[in-house]
């Protein structure tokens, strides 16, 4: 058996680590506009968005090489469209 981009098990990392992202990107794109009770918790959301967008890209870094770094909710299809099965 080989695994390759196409694989069930590899596709559904990359379909749902960019998943992950595109949640992460909203949630930094809206957080400005929310009331927090003092700043330093939203800072610390904002800290804690950016670690878990950076833990997704170093997974599929490890298992892909050379990956799309998407850092808006502006085309969320980027990346399936130009890179998937690359």
């Amino acid at each position: 058996f080989t695994w390759t981009s196409t694989t069930g098990f590899t596709n559904s990392i990359w379909e749902n680590a960019y998943e992950g992202i595109l949640n992460t990107n909203i949630v930094l794109e809206v957080i400005d506009n929310i009331t927090y009770e003092n700043e330093t918790l939203k800072t610390t959301r904002k800290g804690e968005m950016k670690l878990i967008r950076a833990f997704l890209y170093d997974h599929l870094i490890t298992m892909y090489a050379d990956v799309p770094l998407i850092l808006t909710t502006e085309d969320p299809t980027y990346a399936k469209k130009k890179y998937k099965h690359k």
